[in-house]
């Protein structure tokens, strides 16, 4: 089973997140966070191996996230989910080795 973790914080898109990833086999949500300390917290206390990231979030954002996502070194993918068009946002979230945006 592939655990997943979906970071965003508009109600109406974490739930197409969620609808989706439940319709697909071998997946299951462990938890949805909302913003900045609630996605730290989850993936400090569970075994995620990947990660729904939205960039802008309430509390911080998805870039800073995936900074501490690398700097724990964990063991997780990371797919950026967002609206976001800024290349400067692109470009760090890539360099920081998300799998896909």
């Amino acid at each position: 089973m592939i655990r997943v973790l979906i970071v965003e914080d508009d109600p109406m898109v974490a739930k197409i997140n969620r609808n989706y990833i439940e319709s697909v086999d071998g997946f299951i949500i462990v938890s949805i966070a909302t913003n900045y300390i609630e996605a730290i917290n989850i993936l400090k206390n569970n075994n995620i191996d990947l990660v729904l990231l939205d960039v802008y979030l309430p509390k911080g954002d998805g870039i800073s996230i995936l900074k501490e996502i690398r700097k724990k070194q964990l063991k997780c993918d990371v797919i950026m989910v967002t609206a976001s068009a800024e290349i400067q946002k692109i470009d760090s979230a890539l360099r920081l080795g998300v799998f896909d945006y």
